[in-house]
């Protein structure tokens, strides 16, 4: 006996069913809302707002974790600070939007890269030759208007060996140098005082989440491309080591070290 064809069996039964009548499908869910409403219409009152409340809450609530945040907007965000899991367009730079948004816009206008101007001590080391606006912890006081905060851990930190501040995009740059080897820098903190710009951080390698004081903090691991722009200046580079970005009293903080992730937290929460 010859197995029927299953392709021609489904072509025939789809034929049957066309050609059969059905009744007309009831709408049921409208028929008992409204006999409910008639029997007990406070209470189908109350289930059906309280339905919408646990809807509005459940969704608050699921809003409110970071991963599903960024699943929704496609990045990571603290502060000015966003975190892309994708390399930027080449030839193209994120349009301005608000340090609240959740969305990134692409637009077909470049922004022309400013190159800082280099410093002219020689000792200074390379990971901070690009910087410009060298200056003092007390000229830098006057100029944010804003009491600086330091990290009191590790101990024998002290104050930092290089302070810069970028007036263009508002941001403050205190480094130290390594005690072993000054032409290295043992950490380095930026401080974006302006909510006007925006910090681009594309395809790190790992990214993890952590707390600062009790708040959201993202743990960053290079080597990934850092895009510094407020829509007149911009500014790239690679950062190759660890950065820890969480914001507080309005300041977005970033600090990059060799350090692991444990220490780096002391030192953030150790700002004074």
């Amino acid at each position: 006996m010859n197995k029927p064809d299953s392709k021609q069996v489904e072509k025939q039964l789809r034929a049957v069913a066309r050609a059969m009548k059905y009744p007309r499908t009831p709408d049921v869910s409208r028929t008992v809302g409204v006999s409910l409403m008639r029997l007990h219409p406070n209470r189908t009152r109350l289930i059906l707002r309280a339905a919408a409340i646990t809807t509005v809450i459940l969704l608050a609530l699921a809003l409110s974790v970071p991963k599903v945040r960024a699943q929704l907007a496609g990045f990571f965000q603290v502060g000015v600070i966003r975190i892309f899991p994708y390399q930027p367009p080449t030839a193209t730079t994120f349009a301005e939007v608000p340090a609240t948004a959740t969305s990134a816009k692409v637009v077909s206008t470049p922004i022309p890269t400013v190159t800082a101007a280099t410093p002219t001590a020689d000792n200074t080391p390379l990971a901070l030759r690009s910087l410009a606006g060298r200056t003092t912890l007390e000229d830098a006081q006057i100029l944010t208007g804003f009491r600086i905060r330091l990290p009191t851990y590790p101990t024998d930190l002290g104050k930092p060996d290089y302070v810069f501040y970028q007036d263009q995009i508002k941001a403050l740059v205190l480094a130290w140098r390594d005690p072993g080897n000054s032409k290295l820098v043992r950490l380095s903190l930026y401080e974006f005082l302006s909510t006007s710009i925006f910090v681009n951080k594309f395809e790190p390698v790992i990214v993890k989440e952590t707390t600062v004081n009790g708040r959201h903090a993202i743990w960053a691991e290079g080597p990934y491309l850092v895009q510094v722009t407020n829509g007149n200046y911009e500014s790239r580079s690679i950062v190759t080591g660890y950065s820890l970005i969480w914001e507080q009293a309005g300041v977005t903080y970033r600090l990059e070290t060799d350090l692991p992730l444990e220490e780096a937290v002391k030192i953030a929460e150790s700002l004074k």
